[in-house]
C-alpha cells in the first residue's frame, strides 16, 4: 500500500472572547477524495430480501415477516 502525504494549510482566527483557535483548510484534500454514493434501502426491500434468502434455506417460510 502506498502512502499518500497530502499538505493541509492552517491558520489562526481570534475568537470574540480573545482566545485563538486553529482552523485546518481542508479544500485541496476535499478536491481528491471520490464521491461514494450509495443507495438507501427501504424496510419493504430489506424484507422482500430476507425472504428470498430465508427461502432458499428454509423453505417452509420460517420467517413470518
Amino acid at each position: 500500500m502506498e502512502q499518500i502525504k497530502q499538505n493541509n494549510p492552517t491558520f489562526m482566527i481570534k475568537k470574540a472572547n480573545g482566545k485563538r483557535r486553529k482552523i485546518l483548510n481542508a479544500k485541496a484534500l476535499n478536491k481528491k477524495i471520490a464521491d461514494f454514493h450509495f443507495k438507501m434501502h427501504d424496510s419493504y426491500e430489506v424484507r422482500q430480501t430476507i425472504r428470498r434468502i430465508a427461502d432458499r434455506f428454509m423453505p417452509t417460510n420460517f420467517l413470518n415477516l
